[in-house]
């Protein structure tokens, strides 16, 4: 028995050790903690693919048209708010034409601001919409989405509230039925939407997943990631309470982690008519 251990270990002294694989010597940063215009590596330009946020290693994050149309969920208070003012901000000092529908005023910095409609009555709303979905419907169908021309953004109030507007026993359709028709329709004519919710309505749950293409999710509930997240893919819990930390899950199965870059009304309103916007730091997001 001694023998056999002595051969053993002899056997083991001679075997080649396995070689380790060095650490690389600048490791890649994870994805930053926050993202204010003083913490972005090189100034803010306006651009049609805005940049809504840095992944890992400070790696930019567009919001292309090949997102197609895109829903932002997101609890009160982390930021979603933010995210809709910075993208139009971004698209109307380039030239995009933008219309808001926020009842609530969370978009306020907007009103006169030149290429973007702040609609902000339920009425006023209802009607807009249908007369827009009307307006798609009617254009001949493009052979393939257009470049984008024009965005429609809906504030979180208006998205939840949208199955119970009315306007009177005569009017056709609900605005929910023309904001299906405008998703369904709109992008072969540069019309694109970006919709904010705290979840997802249970009437906007089949469009949600056929129509906005492209979702940005940040600590969303179990039946939040199951309406929109791919057949058994597994919920994140990292990071769930980190404000301002999302996930952009676009067209393909990609898949990235970000921190969305904060402004303030006045650095979207600074940005959108074409004014070099403060780095001031603020004090942090809202929803």
């Amino acid at each position: 028995m001694n023998t056999l251990r002595r051969l053993l270990r002899t056997r083991s002294l001679l075997r080649p050790a396995t070689p380790r694989t060095p650490a690389p010597a600048h490791p890649r940063p994870g994805v930053p903690d926050r993202v204010l215009l003083a913490d972005l590596p090189i100034p803010l330009t306006p651009s049609t693919d805005p940049l809504i946020g840095l992944a890992a290693g400070n790696q930019p994050v567009h919001l292309t048209p090949a997102h197609g149309h895109t829903l932002v969920v997101m609890p009160s208070g982390y930021g979603a708010s933010s995210l809709l003012q910075n993208v139009a901000a971004q698209l109307a000092a380039t030239g995009v034409r933008v219309d808001i529908l926020d009842f609530q005023n969370e978009q306020g910095w907007a009103h006169g601001v030149d290429g973007i409609t702040h609609w902000s009555e339920p009425l006023v709303i209802h009607a807009f919409l249908q007369d827009l979905a009307e307006q798609v419907r009617k254009q001949p169908t493009a052979p393939a989405p257009a470049a984008r021309t024009r965005v429609l953004i809906v504030e979180t109030a208006v998205a939840h509230d949208l199955p119970r507007f009315r306007r009177g026993p005569g009017y056709a359709a609900a605005p929910l039925d023309a904001l299906v028709a405008i998703l369904a329709h709109g992008r072969p004519h540069g019309l694109h939407v970006i919709m904010s919710a705290y979840g997802v309505p249970q009437p906007l749950r089949a469009p949600a997943r056929h129509l906005l293409t492209t979702r940005i999710l940040a600590n969303p509930d179990m039946g939040t990631w199951a309406a929109l997240a791919a057949p058994g893919e597994r919920r994140p819990t990292d990071n769930s309470d980190h404000v301002g930390r999302a996930r952009l899950l676009g067209p393909n199965a990609a898949r990235t982690e970000l921190q969305l870059l904060y402004l303030t009304g006045q650095q979207a309103l600074d940005l959108a008519t074409g004014n070099h916007p403060t780095t001031t730091r603020p004090k942090g997001p809202t929803a």
